[in-house]
């Protein structure tokens, strides 16, 4: 009975937190398979000024992931399977 009033309590609390970052239930690291919570950041180095953009950041090692980064990392791994090609002597 305690167990299920414990339950209860703590599914309340869950369902009535609200904090800067929104975690995603499920959502891991994938290089320590720690958590990772929503975070947004600010491109200081943008030429017209400031953008904020939104990614998500491992609470325990600190890997950063944007959709930019995700792309780059999909770009890079289709380029190192893909068959060598010829080499060209001069």
């Amino acid at each position: 009975m305690a167990r299920a009033f414990t339950e209860k309590a703590k599914n309340e609390q869950l369902a009535n937190h609200t904090g800067s970052s929104a975690v995603q239930r499920g959502s891991t690291c994938n290089r320590c398979g720690g958590l990772m919570v929503n975070d947004s950041y600010i491109d200081l180095l943008n030429n017209v000024g400031e953008a904020k953009f939104a990614a998500k950041r491992c609470v325990q090692c600190g890997e950063v992931v944007d959709p930019v980064i995700l792309r780059n990392r999909a770009t890079t791994h289709e380029a190192m399977m893909a068959p060598p090609g010829r080499v060209l002597s001069i």
